[in-house]
């Protein structure tokens, strides 16, 4: 079975654009257990194991006996990870691990964070005046950010949150610099 799900995985993953968007494959979602772990193999990364541990909220990728955190906050604190998609954003045949990030407590800062595991390379799209949340969503099969102006409106019970949805982008800036943006 397992065999079966990393084929139908790949050949996603392989699809490229499709509609608005980038198409991608849910890894990481709401559907796991306090207590949780869940783990993936890509062929794409012979040896590596990813792990999403629920309990913490963190991911890691493990060869042998290197562990390596991702989506990792650097000097702004302790992030939790609310869900993980993996897209091919660069193009290079391999798969990034995009994910929704949360920062604080109470109405959290959420952004996105995408990581290219073949680049050792890690891309941030937030706004750190807190005016903006960025939150990664699967729509019509394709990789969406759904942005709010209003910090915490995405995950809260109000009706008829002020939100756009763009698709996921890394475009390369005059410096050659890749830089991860709303596709508008």
């Amino acid at each position: 079975m397992k065999k079966w799900v990393l084929l139908i995985l790949t050949v996603l993953l392989c699809a490229g654009c499709g509609g608005r968007g980038m198409s991608a494959e849910v890894w990481i979602e709401d559907h796991i257990p306090q207590d949780g772990t869940e783990t993936l193999n890509l062929p794409a990364f012979p040896g590596v194991t990813f792990t999403y541990t629920s309990a913490t909220g963190k991911v890691s990728a493990e060869r042998g006996e290197e562990t390596k955190d991702l989506f990792t906050a650097g000097p702004f604190g302790a992030l939790s990870v609310c869900n993980v998609y993996l897209c091919d954003l660069t193009g290079d045949g391999k798969p990034e691990l995009c994910a929704t990030v949360s920062l604080g407590s109470g109405i959290a800062h959420r952004f996105v964070i995408v990581e290219d595991y073949a680049s050792c390379a890690s891309y941030k799209l937030a706004n750190r005046d807190f005016f903006h949340d960025y939150v990664l969503e699967m729509r019509d099969g394709a990789l969406q950010v759904v942005e709010s102006k209003n910090k915490g409106i995405l995950w809260t019970d109000s009706p008829n949150p002020e939100v756009s949805c763009w698709p996921l982008a890394l475009i390369q800036d005059r410096d050659g610099i890749l830089r991860l943006t709303l596709e508008k």
